[in-house]
């Protein structure tokens, strides 16, 4: 079991996820050169045994060397902000990474996280569609797909000149007392994921 205080917190919104959730969970296991993390997996009204995949997988993600594996109920408002918001509030780190559930992230993403932290309070990954064909359960598979031969240290990219900048929802990570900022300010939770200002 790993007793370090966790750096970083990874928060997962649910719904319906019991049939995709076990990849992500497994990408999360074999993360490259990550500091310490807790992870967050965010219920939002699934019927579907959610909580019996996370208790499945739960052992083997503490084995990994996550320090907690905590599933929150967010049950009073439907949808993925408003899951977001609530695992956010139930962080116990200021730096805070989101992804979704029917995802699977690369090896270093959370190493790549830590490295951007150091230069921006918000940021938003990329993403590369997989085709639904080639979305298997084998998550050494996926990377092929996903990350480059070479290994490129993560770099901001100034995102592109638009009305109203963005973050990815499945992929971004910002500081809590930024985060709270939006919250407090009335983000609605229904109109997609908070700007970055």
């Amino acid at each position: 079991m790993n007793t370090a205080s966790p750096r970083l917190t990874v928060i997962i919104p649910c719904f319906q996820a019991r049939d995709m959730l076990p990849v992500q969970l497994r990408s999360l296991s074999t993360q490259q050169n990550a500091p310490p993390f807790e992870l967050l997996i965010v219920d939002n009204r699934s019927t579907d045994g959610l909580a019996d995949i996370v208790a499945e997988y739960r052992p083997s993600l503490i084995a990994a060397g996550v320090t907690e594996v905590r599933l929150i109920n967010a049950h009073q408002e439907a949808g993925a902000s408003y899951a977001r918001n609530v695992g956010a509030s139930q962080a116990s780190t200021e730096l805070l990474v989101f992804c979704d559930a029917d995802d699977c992230v690369s090896a270093w993403w959370l190493s790549d996280a830590t490295a951007l932290f150091s230069q921006a309070d918000a940021f938003s990954g990329s993403a590369i569609p997989v085709a639904a064909s080639s979305f298997g359960d084998n998550v050494e598979e996926l990377r092929a797909l996903i990350e480059s031969p070479t290994r490129d240290l993560p770099r901001l990219r100034p995102q592109e000149d638009l009305a109203i900048p963005i973050l990815m929802g499945g992929n971004f990570g910002m500081r809590r007392s930024l985060y709270r900022l939006f919250v407090i300010e009335g983000v609605d939770p229904g109109a997609g994921d908070p700007p970055v200002s």
